[in-house]
């Protein structure tokens, strides 16, 4: 959304740091519309997550039409999607998906009566740890990687595939030192660069890249079809849409 902002501004250069790895990179995660201007550093990838003193195994959510069962009424939280934040571009994954939509959205609202968490994607960590809510969305592969040994906590990627979004670096017009920026947008795409930042951040999609743990792969599960880059950039439609079904915040 930034970048899109940014750029609708006038603000960026038309550049690609000449690193071969980003040929490695799978093509659905870079922009198009417009192409050229910005490039993929990770993606911030979410999906579900579950209580497992609360949810047996033989119930863990296999998709997401499996959230439509009424036992879950009251047993579900999100974050906000009526708003910019992982919420909202998650549930506009869901949007934009073949076989959900807005539809699938007004039914899970009436089936389960999600509860809205204000704040960040650790709150949602945070709840399903403790018990407050069985499953959750906005869950996220990294949560996994500092919880404490034994946190009733499990990632679950529906078969529809991740949600996504990707995080990205441009070149700002009229900056100061252009070919220091670029040399480090270059040096940034070398492999050991891209492993220490997915190391100590989230994923970067390269198949070369080993993620902490298995559940924060961006190359090993599916990916659910790309969110339009026009959404993204002007998303107000969606957030109108969403308090529709949800209220107004």
């Amino acid at each position: 959304q930034y970048m899109l902002e940014l750029h609708s501004l006038g603000l960026l250069v038309k550049w690609r740091p000449p690193a071969p790895t980003l040929n490695d990179i799978p093509k659905e995660v870079f922009v198009r519309e417009p192409a050229g201007y910005w490039w993929p550093v990770h993606l911030s990838a979410q999906g579900l997550v579950v209580n497992t003193n609360m949810v047996k195994p033989a119930d863990y959510p296999k998709s997401y039409h499996d959230l439509l069962n009424p036992k879950w009424k009251g047993k579900v939280g999100i974050r906000d999607p009526r708003a910019s934040g992982g919420g909202g571009w998650h549930m506009m994954h869901i949007y934009a998906q073949p076989g959900l939509g807005i539809e699938y959205i007004k039914k899970f609202k009436k089936a389960v009566e999600p509860f809205i968490l204000r704040g960040g994607s650790r709150r949602i960590r945070g709840a399903i740890a403790r018990g407050q809510f069985a499953i959750a969305l906005s869950g996220r592969g990294e949560f996994l990687r500092d919880l404490p040994k034994g946190a009733p906590v499990a990632f679950i990627v529906p078969k529809e595939g991740l949600a996504w979004t990707p995080s990205s670096m441009a070149l700002l017009k009229n900056a100061r030192h252009p070919n220091a920026a670029k040399l480090a947008m270059t040096w940034f795409y070398e492999i050991e660069n891209l492993q220490l930042w997915t190391d100590n951040g989230r994923p970067v999609p390269h198949p070369k890249i080993k993620v902490p743990v298995p559940e924060m792969s961006v190359t090993k599960y599916p990916l659910m079809k790309k969110i339009p880059e026009k959404w993204l950039g002007k998303p107000n439609f969606f957030f109108k849409e969403m308090e529709q079904v949800f209220g107004v915040r």
